[in-house]
Formats: C-alpha cells, structure tokens, sequence
C-alpha cells in the first residue's frame, strides 16, 4: 500500500538529504508539521526524522531536537506503535544527556526502555538499556551501569550479534 501513502514533502525531504542540503530538509519537514490535517504515520515519520536533523550536526539543537521527539513520540502513542514510541523517547533522553539533565535523562530512558519491554521488541530494550546504562555510568552509578551493560540478550538476539561479528 506504499503507493497510497500521503508522503506530502518526505520525498523532496530525501532528495535535499541526498544532496547535502539539511536546512531544506528542515524546512520540509517543519512545513509537513504545520499541516492541522497530517496523518499520524506522517507526523512520526516527519517529527523523529526533523529530531534526528535538529540533534545531528550541523544544528546540534537538543533543545529543538527534544520537541520533535515528543511529538513523535506522542503520535506513535496514538497509532499505537510502542516500538516507535519507545524509540522516540529513547533519542529524547538522548538529548537531555547531551544537555546535561540526568534526571530527564534517565526518566525519559527508563520509560523507553519499559515501552520496548511491553511491546516486546528486544533489539529496542537492548539498545535502551545500553543507553541508559551510558548515562548511568556518566552520573558516577556504575553498579546501576554495569547491571544495565550485563544484562542477559535473548538467545536468538544474541546469535544474531554473534553472526554479525564473526
């Protein structure tokens, strides 16, 4: 059904990307955004994407980056697709350890990693407890830190990292 999708400016988004131009993209982005009648699948996709643009270099706008992630958090809420959601909230506490703020850090990570476990995607729970085991070690909490680094990978995650790296 990708024909019958309302892309609106995520195509022209692309092109800009692919040709190194990132405040075009924004500004797509940000005009896709603006429109009171986007589909909530549109609003993730713009909204983590414009994050993902405003967190990354040359921008380095956490403070921009954290409003997008919120609202792509909130609309992968009311899909309902937790995974994404997760993974929002997980690229926001990403953004406040950037910004220094531990406790919203944490809290945004710890959520995150709840929503990966309850929607039962194991790559998104490791890569949230990896996360947030990162800005448990960067506060001195390095018994949380190492819990969080050690714990068990399911088996067939597991494999799947062991096949990788051979």
């Amino acid at each position: 059904q990708i024909n019958d999708l309302d892309l609106r400016n995520l195509r022209r988004c692309c092109t800009s990307l692919e040709n190194g131009d990132e405040i075009q993209a924004c500004i797509l982005l940000e005009t896709d955004l603006a429109a009171t009648d986007i589909p909530l699948y549109l609003q993730y996709i713009a909204a983590f994407t414009l994050g993902n643009l405003r967190a990354g270099w040359p921008f380095n706008d956490y403070n921009t980056a954290l409003i997008h992630f919120n609202t792509a958090h909130t609309a992968a809420l009311k899909i309902p697709a937790l995974d994404r959601a997760s993974l929002a909230l997980a690229m926001a506490g990403e953004c406040y350890g950037y910004l220094q703020k531990w406790d919203l850090a944490t809290e945004n990570l710890q959520k995150a990693l709840d929503l990966a476990k309850q929607s039962e995607n194991q790559l998104a729970t490791m890569k949230c407890q990896i996360r947030l085991g990162r800005i448990c070690r960067l506060q001195g909490k390095l018994d949380e830190a190492r819990t969080l680094f050690e714990a068990k990978l399911p088996n067939e995650l597991s494999n799947q990292t062991q096949i990788r790296m051979q």
